[in-house]
């Protein structure tokens, strides 16, 4: 609250709301509620977060870049920069270590979920591992104390991280998205990673139409540099991320037909090699299936998750069954919309004057289910696998879940910037017992994924469970209507 009586607070757009071809940036609108005239007004764009001061008078402002602008808060604001250049701080290290041992071993007893500790001696535990501190050399080293400390809970989500410590300067390798292989001493393409040409946030160095260079092709030289399959190919991309380089590329591996073409290296082919990781299985279903099985991928139970699951569910709803892969599944919030959407009864159908029947819900999948599961899904990936076993929505397949659902909750930074997570809250199932943690789910059809035939690229639970949709298809009997019943041939009916 501002000393005139305004309140002061940050409006952000709401993300999806508008129809930017990239994201919008991380920032917010600075405005002023006035409760005399019950006026609201802009007073700042473009900020990150905002604090007034004691008083109400001044008023302090993050924006991008963590750039710093004080000034009145006042319906207008008209920031000026804070010079922070020459503000030194001056710290004797094992003094902050010993400060944050004491508030890592504090923030447990005060945050986790269980005031007794599960029976531990949680004084005896700082008696075990603080005479330790007075050993600890670097921050790196005070961590691993940490860890061993907190890891005496044996609860997921448990975890310390980052602070104070000295990183060496990152440096960019440029990469063209494709893989290599070396042949008759020269770089060959092998595969060309597309980027899936719907997605406007992937860009894929060889994919851009008219570049001159795809599979098959081989690399003759780099920047005019020759290039043969004993040099270290990546050592010529140092420093070329979203820089032109260019490359002398031949269809034939003859180096007089080389012809020079212009690409623009990556920073990460992590998302490309990703997505054709998850559009390779949904064709594969497809294709396996003769079209009657569709494939979702779900990378999270959080932003991504969604994204992901309303992306592909209502674009195959016309699907007769369908897999639902959660593999490697990061977790997130408990996936409530997902099961729901995936559990929807079929309530009516309809028929329009041209004949054509449609149905209540509209975008439904009523048919056989099944569900992916591995030893990395985790977190809300062990209570969306539970959630599907608990609703009866279909088999689990594949292995038994990672068995951390302890969830977190907001726990204050630590003084030099590290940060712990304390387990703050559980879940019991419906029998009233504590469950999951440290268990997982395990699955109703046991499946290897067999690394040998990984590398054949055979995926061995992926098949499996196809197999067993494409059976349980053979006695489903649809419940929507085929046909409308005959039209009425009284007035009134």
């Amino acid at each position: 609250m501002a000393q005139d009586g305004a309140l002061f607070f940050t409006q952000r757009q709401q993300p999806g709301s508008s129809i930017e071809p990239r994201p919008r940036p991380n920032t917010a609108k600075l405005v002023r509620f006035d409760f005399k005239t019950a006026k609201v007004s802009t007073a700042m764009e473009g900020i990150q977060g905002f604090s007034l001061s004691a008083d109400g008078k001044k008023i302090i402002v993050q924006t991008p870049g963590n750039k710093l602008l004080v000034g009145n808060a006042a319906k207008s604001i008209d920031a000026k920069p804070v010079k922070t250049a020459g503000v030194k701080s001056f710290i004797t290290p094992r003094e902050e270590w010993a400060q944050i041992f004491d508030d890592v071993w504090r923030m447990e007893k005060q945050y986790f979920y269980a005031e007794n500790m599960h029976g531990l001696d949680w004084d005896a535990v700082y008696t075990k591992y603080q005479p330790l501190v007075a050993h600890v050399a670097t921050r790196r080293e005070l961590n691993r104390v940490l860890v061993e400390m907190i890891g005496e809970l044996q609860v997921g989500h448990n975890r310390v991280r980052g602070g104070d410590m000295y990183t060496d300067k990152p440096v960019s390798i440029g990469l063209l998205g494709a893989d290599l292989r070396v042949e008759n001493d020269t770089y060959r393409i092998k595969r060309v990673y597309s980027g899936e040409k719907w997605n406007p946030f992937l860009k894929a160095p060889l994919a851009i139409p008219g570049i001159g260079a795809g599979a098959g092709d081989y690399i003759h030289a780099i920047n005019g540099t020759p290039l043969t399959g004993t040099d270290n190919i990546y050592a010529r991309f140092v420093g070329t991320v979203g820089n032109q380089v260019t490359l002398s590329v031949s269809s034939d591996g003859k180096i007089e037909n080389a012809k020079d073409v212009v690409v623009e290296p990556i920073r990460s082919e992590r998302q490309l090699r990703h997505w054709a990781w998850v559009e390779g299985n949904r064709k594969h279903v497809d294709e396996v299936s003769g079209g009657k099985v569709g494939y979702i991928y779900l990378p999270d139970t959080a932003g991504r998750g969604f994204t992901y699951f309303n992306r592909m569910f209502f674009a195959q709803a016309d699907k007769k069954a369908l897999v639902i892969d959660e593999r490697r599944n990061g977790g997130g919030q408990a996936a409530n919309y997902i099961t729901d959407v995936l559990s929807r009864q079929y309530l009516a159908s309809w028929k329009d004057r041209d004949g054509m029947l449609f149905h209540t819900p509209g975008g439904a999948i009523y048919g056989p289910k099944a569900m992916l599961i591995d030893q990395d899904a985790g977190s809300g990936g062990d209570l969306l696998s539970y959630a599907f076993k608990h609703m009866g929505l279909g088999k689990l397949i594949g292995k038994t879940t990672w068995g951390g659902l302890i969830g977190i909750s907001a726990n204050p930074r630590l003084i030099d910037g590290g940060s712990l997570t304390v387990p703050y809250f559980r879940t019991f199932s419906t029998e009233g017992k504590w469950f999951i943690e440290n268990e997982g789910i395990s699955p109703d059809i046991d499946v290897e994924l067999d690394p040998a035939k990984v590398n054949m690229g055979i995926d061995t639970q992926l098949d499996r469970a196809i197999s067993q949709v494409l059976t349980e298809l053979e006695t489903y009997t649809p419940v929507q209507a085929s046909k409308a019943p005959d039209l009425p041939t009284e007035p009134g009916k």
